[in-house]
């Protein structure tokens, strides 16, 4: 239920190209459920107001916070 657009990323080093999408207006919360449901690792979300945050995967944080200790 979210507007979207279309986008992709190259890889630098001749990779896969893979397709992507930017969604507008959507919340922490439901951007989270998006990236666990297509098994996205990274997000970067950008607040009304504030500065952007990258979003991890709650796999790769667990990952991230367990290699630390």
């Amino acid at each position: 239920g979210y507007a979207t657009l279309p986008g992709h990323r190259e890889a630098l080093d001749g990779g896969a190209i893979e397709e992507g999408y930017l969604v507008l207006n959507i919340p922490a919360g439901p951007l989270e459920e998006l990236m666990a449901k297509f098994d996205q690792e990274v997000a970067l979300w950008c607040p009304l107001s504030g500065d952007p945050v990258l979003m991890l995967h709650t796999q790769a944080r667990r990952n991230f916070h367990a290699a630390d200790l």
